[in-house]
């Protein structure tokens, strides 16, 4: 029964404007006096080495630095096998990301609002069947990896991440792949970053074939992929965010991405006259079909694998020369001006195009390069400005770089199980 007496509630009343008497003798003040000082510093010096969260053995980065998730190759049981790396780039301390006993296949996917990383590992279930599990993890917060789908009909092809960063794009097969099953059919699909809310977008337009390297739109209104078809030639293959209205570009490529107006698209154009390592680049419009050239065609030169600067207002790419002696050159044009492009960066022979990232604020660009010790095959990331100022190695022994920003204005990740 509820208490409607008011009494007790004028005397809390009164109790909280009254300041208490109880009395307090000289010693006891100057008790006080003297140990509140000491409680205070004490109580400061314990919030200094106060520890920040664990991952790996190696403290977390701050969150106010900027850092560069990569892949890198371990020895593992007599073999090699992948891990995800993250490196501070202020601080150059690197922690890994992915479990101890975690085989990482294909390339990471990052997202552009949640701060996410993505990618597939691979298990074997009781069967002893391959089986592909999707990862994903905050950069900012330290939290371990979730696996949120599992999934026999996989290629580790790289996955994509929606515009709100609250989705992830990627292809699988229509069955089970098991035995000596060929996996022929395939669609793209979508899943929440929860785990929750799988859909299947497309069916491969009803062919056999695979649908690879998702890519959305950067209003997400669309989702360009590469179809690559059995029976017929690959295309380049766009439907809206529900999966209709699909629209094909016959077409060989190296590499393709979003102009920043979300009604077009970059293409590395190959294959022409015969020849599968030139190209050139070619801008797609959508809606119209029309394909306009960018840049010029020679029989020994290849402009590949475009990335769109995060502001739109630059575009970098590998421009390499199969010559006697390979080249890669790495460069930079101005998004209105594409034939003034000047080059930042020279490698020889090596470069892994699809290996580009930009910075969060456009200023700096990562790359891989392939070198070779006592023999043997490796690879580096390196970064320069996108100027061509500060041509800088940043980590041994990594590849498929992911840039972050600062976790300020970063989405949260919730609900990841």
């Amino acid at each position: 029964m509820m208490n409607t007496d008011p009494q007790p509630t004028a005397k809390l009343r009164s109790s909280l404007r009254q300041p208490s008497r109880a009395n307090i003798s000289v010693p006891g003040l100057i008790l006080c006096a003297v140990a509140l000082p000491v409680l205070i510093w004490r109580a400061s010096v314990l919030a200094c080495f106060a520890p920040c969260p664990i991952v790996s053995g190696l403290e977390c980065p701050a969150k106010d630095h900027a850092r560069l998730a990569f892949l890198r190759k371990m020895a593992w049981e007599g073999r090699e096998r992948c891990e995800v790396w993250m490196v501070d780039l202020a601080t150059q301390r690197q922690r890994r990301v992915s479990a101890a006993d975690e085989i990482v296949e294909g390339h990471l996917a990052a997202s552009g609002r949640a701060e996410l990383l993505a990618w597939w590992s691979l298990l074997k279930d009781s069967e002893q069947r391959p089986l592909h599990s999707l990862r994903v993890c905050s950069a900012f917060d330290g939290s371990p990896p979730q696996t949120i789908h599992e999934d026999y009909g996989i290629s580790p092809e790289p996955v994509a991440f929606t515009a709100d960063g609250r989705s992830i794009v990627f292809g699988r097969s229509q069955g089970e792949f098991g035995g000596d099953t060929e996996v022929t059919d395939w669609g793209l699909w979508r899943i929440g970053i929860d785990g929750r809310g799988l859909e299947q977008l497309t069916t491969g337009f009803d062919r056999k074939g695979a649908s690879r390297h998702p890519t959305v739109s950067p209003d997400g209104s669309r989702i360009a992929f590469h179809g690559y078809f059995w029976e017929e030639a690959s295309a380049l293959c766009v439907v809206n965010s529900s999966g209709d209205d699909p629209k094909t570009l016959p077409i060989a490529m190296r590499g393709f991405a979003w102009y920043p107006d979300s009604q077009s698209l970059i293409v590395a154009q190959s294959g022409l006259y015969d020849e599968p390592w030139s190209s050139r680049l070619v801008r797609y419009d959508i809606d119209s079909g029309r394909v306009t050239p960018l840049t010029c065609y020679e029989h020994d030169r290849a402009d590949h694998s475009p990335a769109f600067s995060p502001d739109g207002t630059k575009l970098a790419y590998w421009r390499s020369r199969y010559t006697e002696k390979n080249q890669d050159c790495l460069i930079v044009a101005d998004l209105n001006a594409l034939h003034a492009c000047p080059v930042v960066s020279d490698v020889d022979g090596g470069a892994l195009g699809a290996d580009l990232a930009w910075s969060r604020n456009s200023d700096q660009l990562f790359y891989a390069v392939r070198v070779f010790t006592s023999g043997n095959a490796g690879f580096e990331i390196w970064g320069v400005k996108a100027d061509g100022a500060d041509k800088h190695k940043v980590v041994d022994n990594g590849y498929s770089p992911v840039a972050f920003g600062s976790s300020e204005g970063a989405v949260e990740c919730h609900g990841l199980r």
